[in-house]
């Protein structure tokens, strides 16, 4: 990995692993060393265990001036080894990339299930987090076995970004960060040694019309993903069988607080009797 390129690194994880910090900590490192670089988190529901990505981007040839997810990554990072499993961490890595793996198995087992053109570098970081640190939590030993793997940035320019960010604890961080450096074996993977790729299902959301009353918002804000009839908000309370019916309840409902209070219907009150109005088709729906 040549150090004037500008490289783009996709962090799988699952939430409480600490994959944002990770990110977070490699772009601070990257910056203490004069170049550019930035670090940021894709998530759905924010629960410990979810699926994370978080991404990075690191150039020293100027200003990181994309926003945007990393798609065709260079380098993926896989925090949980069973997401392996239940997603395609590979998928836009690039041929001549490298994919950081922390698992306990083998190195040449892990060649054995692996497809692709890419470096493939291995590490049991559970068990370097869970003897150092005394918790789960890789986040540091995976960065030292990215830069075993990449020799993306110095090893020592990663001390003073930890000791920043964990105060007291630095000292078992640092430690943890240096022994996965230690411990990390990199294989290059031939292109003769791949393998038809594992189908990965893409996740479907349900419509409006599919979602049952007290489902969770897993995405609020964004009323497109569930294709609700109107609002700046996903709502999700009750299954609806139509839209008219939910159109003609609600303007009924405006007609009647705009009588009421005599004057324009503001957005606050709007949404309050968009609300209302399903609220109401759905009881109607469920008698």
């Amino acid at each position: 990995m040549k150090k004037d390129e500008a490289i783009e690194i996709r962090w799988h994880g699952r939430g409480g692993q600490g994959a944002v910090t990770s990110a977070e900590l490699l772009a601070l490192a990257a910056i203490s060393e004069g170049r550019f670089a930035q670090a940021f988190p894709s998530f759905g529901p924010e629960r410990r265990g979810a699926p994370v990505l978080a991404f990075n981007r690191i150039s020293s040839v100027g200003h990181v001036r994309i926003r945007a997810a990393v798609t065709h990554p260079d380098i993926v990072v896989v925090l949980d080894p069973g997401l392996l499993d239940i997603a395609d961490v590979m998928s836009g890595l690039k041929q001549d990339g490298t994919l950081v793996i922390n698992t306990p198995k083998p190195l040449i087992d892990i060649k054995s299930e692996i497809s692709g053109p890419w470096k493939l570098a291995v590490v049991n970081a559970t068990a370097i987090a869970r003897e150092v640190l005394g918790v789960p939590i890789v986040n540091t030993a995976m960065l030292g076995a990215l830069v075993k793997a990449t020799e993306i940035l110095g090893l020592e320019s990663l001390v003073e970004p930890i000791k920043e960010r964990f105060g007291p604890r630095a000292k078992n961080n640092i430690d943890a960060c240096h022994r996965a450096y230690e411990e990390t074996l990199v294989a290059e993977m031939s292109v003769v040694e791949q393998k038809p790729r594992k189908a990965f299902e893409t996740e479907r959301l349900l419509s409006w019309q599919e979602l049952l009353p007290g489902c969770v918002v897993t995405e609020a804000g964004n009323a497109k993903q569930y294709r609700t009839v109107t609002g700046s908000r996903s709502i999700q309370s009750g299954t609806i069988k139509g839209a008219s019916n939910v159109e003609f309840v609600l303007s009924f409902v405006l007609r009647a607080v705009s009588g009421k209070i005599r004057k324009p219907i503001s957005k606050p009150i709007y949404i309050i009797a968009r609300d209302v109005a399903f609220v109401l088709v759905s009881a109607g729906q469920r008698l």
